[in-house]
């Protein structure tokens, strides 16, 4: 009769009665008592590695209470014994005595169960998590009011209008050249016309709330099936040295993601960069090598154009023609190619996406080679980041200025994507 393997070294079965011993990390120890009583059948005590291969009758023979064939047999390195393997029922003692003392059965101890798998309890412990719904939704910002700073612009209207009095009735006239008296006024005016709107946006103001924003991934918790953003990080590149991109690739990918996000790169070539494309097949599926695009005759604006190349031909080609398709989870980032994400980038600016109405929203930028305190010249603008935009927002406006932001796709795709007469 053909052979039908039972069981195999290094498996694990627990003692139950009318089974035969069990193995113990592919060990099988013999009780001192039964191999004296059985030499013949077992080997002295000691534990062997082995295999067993038994056939279709010693097997049913066994669960019948009749003896064995000398087929089935157990081996172990250096000797050869007739016996059974875990799983197979035989009974060396009478029927009456196969629950008493005696049945070496009844001597073994339970086999500890198998290590498991840490791949496996990780895919378990994600399908335990709880989902992140927080009773208020997350809110990253808060408007604020300065009375103090209307009351100064207050002044300054005050101050400016009596100015303007004082300037017209009694000094526009400066004798013979008095056109020289009006050129200095119409100046004057212009000068007001920048003063006022920056003026205004100073009394109302969006800031940070102070929030954390989204929860990182300690395997607890999960964000809602309908929060799970999937996040396409572009940073386009033409001729930046290899070092600088490196610095901004690895960054985005190192940034933290909430439970359930995921982020993927695309680095978005112009220069056509074979040592770029090699950099970024070593960063495995996370990250993606985009290039190829034809340039335009005359093209100076390219950076839109690349981005667009990659929207509509890499990422989102299925939904040309119908973008107000596109998932309310689908995302868009943005890095310049000298620009490295903090680490808490996305679980700050994901919050800010937590709301399916904002479409847009835009993070300051800084340097790290000029320091602010001594920056004279303003090359990092800051009074525009921390001023003028915050209170744009205020008033309902907010700006794009090309890095560091983050954009839903159906929206964007629903005006066409970006611009390419701009940068």
């Amino acid at each position: 009769m053909r052979a039908s393997s039972v069981s195999s070294p290094g498996s694990a079965s627990a003692l139950q009665p009318g089974m035969g011993y069990p193995a113990v990390n592919g060990r099988y120890t013999i009780p001192e008592q039964f191999s004296a009583q059985h030499p013949a059948r077992y080997p002295p005590q000691g534990s062997y590695d082995g295999g067993y291969d038994a056939s279709e009758s010693d097997i049913s023979g066994a669960r019948d209470g009749r003896a064995p064939s000398t087929a089935s047999s157990v081996s172990y390195p250096g000797i050869s014994a007739s016996g059974y393997g875990p799983g197979m029922a035989y009974n060396p003692l009478p029927a009456n005595q196969s629950m008493s003392p005696l049945n070496p059965m009844n001597w073994f101890k339970q086999a500890p169960a198998p290590r498991p798998d840490p791949l496996q309890i990780a895919a378990d412990k994600m399908s335990q998590r709880v989902i992140w719904n927080p009773r208020k939704a997350p809110n990253p910002f808060k408007r604020t009011f300065s009375p103090l700073a209307a009351l100064i612009f207050v002044l300054f209207l005050a101050s400016a209008g009596y100015y303007l009095y004082v300037r017209i009735a009694y000094s526009l006239d400066m004798g013979p050249q008095k056109w020289y008296g009006i050129l200095i006024l119409v100046v004057e005016l212009l000068g007001l016309t920048s003063v006022i709107p920056y003026g205004m946006l100073l009394p109302f103001q969006t800031l940070s709330s102070g929030s954390k924003g989204l929860p990182i991934d300690d395997g607890k918790v999960i964000l809602p099936p309908e929060k799970r953003f999937n996040v396409h990080i572009l940073v386009p590149c033409y001729k930046e040295d290899i070092t600088v991109i490196t610095n901004t690739v690895t960054a985005a990918l190192a940034a933290e993601v909430p439970p359930g996000v995921k982020r993927t790169v695309y680095l978005c070539d112009d220069g056509k960069s074979e040592e770029r494309r090699a950099f970024i097949r070593s960063l495995g599926d996370d990250a993606k090598y985009v290039s190829g695009r034809t340039r335009k005759p005359g093209e100076i604006n390219g950076k839109s154009a690349n981005v667009n190349n990659c929207l509509r031909n890499v990422i989102f080609p299925e939904y040309e023609g119908r973008p107000q398709d596109i998932p309310l989870k689908e995302l868009i980032v943005v890095f310049d190619a000298d620009m490295a994400a903090r680490k808490n980038f996305l679980l700050k600016i994901l919050e800010a996406m937590w709301d399916e109405e904002t479409s847009l929203c835009l993070t300051p930028q800084a340097f790290n080679n000029i320091n602010p305190n001594a920056d004279i010249f303003n090359n990092i603008n800051q009074q525009f980041w921390e001023y003028v935009l915050p209170g744009c927002d205020a008033l309902g406006y907010i700006a794009c200025t090309g890095t560091n932001f983050c954009l839903r796709a159906r929206s964007l795709g629903m005006v066409g994507w970006f611009p390419e007469y701009t940068i």
